[in-house]
C-alpha cells in the first residue's frame, strides 16, 4: 500500500475545512473545559502525592510496603497514571489551540510541556516493588515501562498538533533533549536485558509494548537517521508483538489489555507510516484485531470478559477496555 498517513496536525486542518463548524466547536469548547484544570506537576515525596493533580495507584499495596519501598513504588506508579492523563488531554487541548488560536489554550499547552520537559526520566524506578521484600537492582534501576510510552506520545503528538512556530525553540529543545535520553536509556534497556519481559522474551504484554512506542516515537521526532540502530530496534520489537498475537485478531490478554496495548500500537504505527514507513500499520495482525474485538460485544451491552478486564458490562458512553483494566495489568 502507499496511501499517504497525514500528520495530526494536517488532519485537523483537513476537519476544519470538512467537518460541520458544530462539530469543530465541540473540540474547542472540550479543550476549553480541560484548560480550567491546573497543570499536572510531578511530585518527589510520597507525602505530596495527591497534590497537583498527582495521584496514588494501589494505596493497599503502600499501606504494606516498608517506607522507603513503598516512596519508590508509589513515585513510579504515579508517573504511569499521570502519563495516561496527559496523554489523553494534552493533545485534546493543542487541538483546541490550533482549531481555534485561543491565547488560553496556546498558554496551557505550553505550560504543561515545560513541566513535562522536567520529567526525567518519563518513567521513575520503582514499578517492580509491588511486594514486600524486593528491592531495586544495584544500579536502581528497573527499566522503562508504561509511563515511557505515554508520556513520548504525548510530546510527539504535541509537537505534531501545535501549529509551526507555536512552541518556543528553547522549549523545543528541551523536550528534544529529554527524548534523546530516553533513546538512550530504552535501548539500554534491550542490551542488558533489564526488565523481565526482555528477559522473558515476551512480546506480547503491554509492558513490552509501551516503551516500545516510546523508543520508535523519540526516533521519529528527534531524527530517524541521527538514531537509525535505536529506530530499527523499536520497529523490530513492534513487529515481533504484532506478529506474537493470533492469526485471526487474537489477543491472549482479553479486550482490556488488548485495546490498552493495541491503542500504543497504533499511535506508533501511524507515525511510522506519516513518515514513509508503513512495516508496521500494514501489518496483518492490525487488519484482523477490530473484528475480533467487534464480538465481544452482546446484546445488552454486555460483553465477553475472559480476561481480568474488570466488569462485563459497558457502562453507557464508556467503551471496552478503558484505563482501569490498563492500570490494573501493568504491575504485573
Amino acid at each position: 500500500m502507499s496511501t499517504t498517513v497525514p500528520s495530526w496536525g494536517d488532519t485537523l486542518e483537513q476537519g476544519r475545512r470538512l467537518a460541520a463548524p458544530a462539530a469543530v466547536d465541540m473540540v474547542i469548547q472540550a479543550a476549553r473545559t480541560a484548560a480550567q484544570a491546573v497543570v499536572l506537576r510531578r511530585v518527589y515525596r510520597y507525602e505530596d502525592i495527591g497534590q497537583h493533580r498527582s495521584s496514588e495507584p494501589f494505596p493497599e499495596i503502600c499501606k504494606i510496603l516498608d517506607p522507603q519501598t513503598r516512596q519508590t513504588f508509589a513515585l513510579a506508579m504515579s508517573d504511569h497514571l499521570a502519563g495516561s492523563l496527559i496523554a489523553q488531554e494534552l493533545p485534546l487541548l493543542a487541538a483546541g489551540y490550533r482549531l481555534s488560536g485561543d491565547a488560553a489554550l496556546l498558554k496551557r499547552v505550553l505550560d504543561q510541556l515545560a513541566e513535562i520537559s522536567t520529567w526525567s526520566p518519563l518513567q521513575r524506578p520503582g514499578w517492580t516493588l509491588y511486594a514486600p521484600g524486593r528491592r531495586l537492582p544495584p544500579d536502581g534501576k528497573d527499566g522503562n515501562w508504561l509511563a515511557t510510552g505515554t508520556c513520548v506520545r504525548t510530546i510527539a503528538n504535541v509537537l505534531e498538533i501545535m501549529p509551526l512556530g507555536s512552541v518556543p525553540a528553547d522549549l523545543t529543545a528541551s523536550l528534544h533533549a529529554l527524548l534523546e535520553k530516553e533513546i538512550a536509556d530504552i535501548v539500554d534497556d534491550w542490551r542488558t536485558r533489564r526488565s523481565w519481559f526482555i528477559q522473558c522474551d515476551n512480546p506480547i504484554t503491554n509492558q513490552w509494548v509501551l516503551p516500545t512506542e516510546g523508543l520508535v516515537r523519540a526516533c521519529l521526532v528527534t531524527g530517524v537517521e541521527r538514531h537509525r540502530d535505536a529506530y530499527e530496534l523499536g520497529v523490530a520489537n513492534l513487529l515481533r508483538s504484532l506478529a506474537a498475537h493470533g492469526t485471526a485478531g487474537e489477543f491472549e490478554e482479553g479486550i482490556g489489555y488488548a485495546e490498552f496495548t493495541l491503542t500504543s500500537m497504533l499511535h506508533a504505527a501511524r507515525a511510522m507510516a506519516a513518515a514513509g514507513d508503513r512495516r508496521a500499520l500494514d501489518h496483518p495482525y492490525l487488519n484482523r484485531f477490530p473484528t475480533w474485538a467487534a464480538h465481544h460485544f452482546q446484546p445488552g451491552r454486555f460483553l465477553i470478559n475472559c480476561f481480568d478486564a474488570y466488569g462485563s458490562r459497558v457502562p453507557r458512553g464508556q467503551a471496552a477496555g478503558s484505563s482501569p483494566a490498563a492500570s490494573r495489568g501493568s504491575g504485573r
